[in-house]
């Protein structure tokens, strides 16, 4: 049975026999649409042994189906001028193509091709899996990286949320084409698929398109379905700081806290306390770290979430012989903003930048299709622009005051350092 709701004005959702939901966000202004396929997997449902193998699929699924070999995959979308690609996170792996509106019977055409009929053959795994080894050995030497890594692993322990997505050499290693069939047929299933659409796009149209792709494809749910990993998402114990010795110029500094999940409404609070407190030039630390004390080059805080749970972090690159300075300066600012949040003014130029920024990055019709969508698996609804500007308007000083005390109590912060330090220096005295 089809079913049908209108989400706001602009937006309209619409479920499939199957459980396929489509959901689109119509701008007729514009003369592109992006098209996006969420799939309800990442990192986090993976076994152990097997880490990466969301980012393993999707590689595979771009190498053909019975239909396309990959290089008419890849001439598919040159030929409309449009582009694709792909990424798996931590909780979603998501595939999305952008083209002339024109063009939208391309794109369904070849995303629910890529999606439902998969060749995966032995041959395509052994391929790529000497690509994603490339692109490991490529993140071992991006510093931001690296101790991006580090962090996670400090703040979730060994809990699924601290796993890299593209997983670890050994684990790449140890994924077989098996394995990577048993994960799609366990994963990818109608009901756990959305399907999202922004731009000059019909709702109706796409609807009637999918459906008979998903059809044509003969694409159903498989029997299963469950998770494959019952491994926590968080584990607390770990030491508090880890440092990791390379032979980079510079030391690269990560502080931070677990903060709130997608379904938290103080959400809004922490990502306004990250864009005032370090998101800008005029940033608190920007001035006192890099402006008033010359201590790192790069210097900045932000805030994201995951469905759970989140993350709060202070990220800065500086001199080895600096970083004791440097971190006595982020402790100082910590302390301040947990004894007394923001003033007024940094409150007020916060809310207006993330504001800002966000309705500038909605001009694409990318992020419009990313926004409903992520926010409909998360959290239920699909915020439109204004639900999200209504949210930031709403934050007060007192949520400010009330989330910067609980996210930066004693003992909350972790630490993270990578470069040409010592990995005995005790760095944990500093950590406010």
């Amino acid at each position: 049975m089809v079913q049908e709701s209108a989400l706001s004005a602009t937006i309209r959702e619409t479920t499939l026999p199957g459980g396929l939901r489509v959901i689109t966000e119509t701008v007729p202004s514009m003369s592109s649409v992006a098209l996006g396929a969420f799939v309800d997997v990442g990192a986090c449902a993976e076994p152990a042994a097997l880490g990466g193998l969301s980012h393993f699929l999707e590689h595979l699924l771009f190498k053909g189906t019975p239909r396309r070999d990959a290089l008419q995959v890849a001439r598919a979308i040159d030929a409309v001028g449009g582009d694709s690609n792909a990424q798996a996170g931590k909780e979603l792996t998501f595939f999305h193509v952008r083209v002339r509106d024109t063009e939208l019977p391309v794109a369904v055409d070849l995303l629910l091709d890529l999606l439902t009929s998969p060749r995966l053959d032995a041959g395509d795994v052994e391929a790529e899996r000497r690509v994603i080894l490339g692109e490991l050995a490529m993140q071992e030497d991006d510093p931001g990286t690296v101790v991006r890594t580090l962090l996670g692993r400090a703040l979730f322990g060994d809990g699924t949320l601290a796993r890299p997505a593209v997983g670890t050499r050994e684990s790449v290693l140890a994924i077989g084409a098996d394995d990577v069939r048993e994960f799609y047929h366990r994963h990818y299933r109608p009901d756990r698929v959305l399907i999202a659409a922004a731009g000059n796009v019909g709702h109706d149209e796409l609807v009637d398109r999918v459906a008979t792709a998903v059809a044509d494809a003969g694409w159903q749910a498989t029997t299963g379905g469950a998770d494959t990993t019952t491994d926590a998402r968080m584990q607390d114990g770990g030491p508090r700081v880890r440092v990791l010795h390379r032979p980079w110029e510079q030391a690269h500094v990560t502080l931070g806290v677990r903060g709130m999940g997608h379904t938290d409404p103080r959400r809004y609070a922490m990502t306004v306390l990250g864009t005032a407190f370090g998101g800008g030039l005029s940033s608190r630390l920007f001035q006192e770290v890099r402006e008033r004390r010359g201590l790192a080059y790069a210097i900045g805080s932000y805030a994201s979430s995951y469905r759970d749970t989140g993350t709060f972090v202070l990220f800065a690159g500086c001199a080895p012989a600096k970083v004791d300075d440097l971190l006595a300066c982020l402790g100082e600012q910590v302390v301040d903003l947990r004894a007394r949040g923001l003033t007024d003014d940094e409150l007020d130029r916060g809310k207006r930048q993330l504001a800002g920024k966000f309705v500038l990055g909605q001009e694409d019709t990318f992020s419009r299709m990313t926004r409903i969508a992520s926010s409909r698996l998360f959290t239920g609804v699909a915020e439109s622009v204004s639900d999200v500007l209504d949210g930031i308007a709403a934050v007060r000083a007192e949520d400010i005051d009330a989330v910067a005390a609980e996210l930066w109590n004693v003992g909350r912060s972790r630490l993270a350092v990578a470069g040409p330090v010592d990995p005995d220096h005790d760095f944990a005295a500093v950590l406010p």
